[in-house]
């Protein structure tokens, strides 16, 4: 089922691209020796933009965008069959567009050094990234949610739950994180937002992960 492939898609690569292009950091310059998701030495981003890593990093991130695009597209498409409201499938398309759209600059700009658009998506642009992406996985969630009892054949009403919950606890976890970057400590603390962005982006990963489960028959859109 392609729901489910993409899912698995979503909840992997990212992360292997990512520990990869570390990886290969570390092996060049022993100055990347260190784990980011406990000692929040450097961003995702500085991972992605430096040499070598860079051009393993932006190809892959043009294919995660492409499947963030095909995965809530699949999704439009099954809810559409389902007969679900108008106002959930725009709102998804809308949220999917905003992901697409400010994750294509970042990959774009990522590296530029001087660019006032790399500045902006640095400090703002890859939040409205970030939030437009967490929100459309609510949105997806809280469908399921709201359909898991009509539909106990084809869908797993636990997987559905943790899945909803999940992204419960994923915006609140961005809520949280938001505060304490930029109005408890106003941004000045390093490494603690490095810290924050690693954990969160694993995660977004766990999120898609859970989404794999939901289905049981496979060849429901096959």
């Amino acid at each position: 089922m392609l729901f489910r492939r993409l899912s698995l898609s979503l909840a992997f690569i990212p992360t292997i691209t990512v520990i990869t292009c570390l990886f290969i950091l570390m092996y060049n310059d022993p100055k990347w020796i260190c784990n980011p998701f406990t000692d929040g030495c450097f961003s995702i981003s500085a991972v992605g933009r430096n040499m070598p890593a860079v051009y393993i990093f932006k190809p892959v991130m043009m294919l995660v965008l492409i499947l963030y695009a095909a995965y809530f597209i699949n999704v439009y498409g099954i809810f559409k069959k389902f007969l679900i409201s108008k106002y959930y499938l725009h709102t998804i398309l809308i949220l999917t567009i905003v992901t697409v759209v400010f994750l294509a600059i970042y990959i774009a700009v990522l590296g530029v050094q001087g660019s006032d658009i790399w500045r902006f998506m640095r400090r703002i642009g890859i939040y409205f990234y970030i939030t437009s992406l967490v929100l459309n996985l609510f949105v997806v969630s809280l469908v399921f949610n709201k359909i898991k009892e009509d539909y106990q054949v084809i869908i797993s009403t636990k997987a559905v739950t943790i899945f909803f919950y999940f992204n419960i606890l994923l915006i609140i976890a961005g809520l949280i994180g938001f505060l304490v970057n930029f109005i408890i400590f106003e941004n000045t603390i390093r490494n603690l937002r490095h810290l924050i962005e690693w954990n969160y982006f694993s995660l977004i990963q766990i999120s898609f992960f859970i989404s794999f489960f939901i289905f049981k028959n496979l060849d429901i859109q096959d």
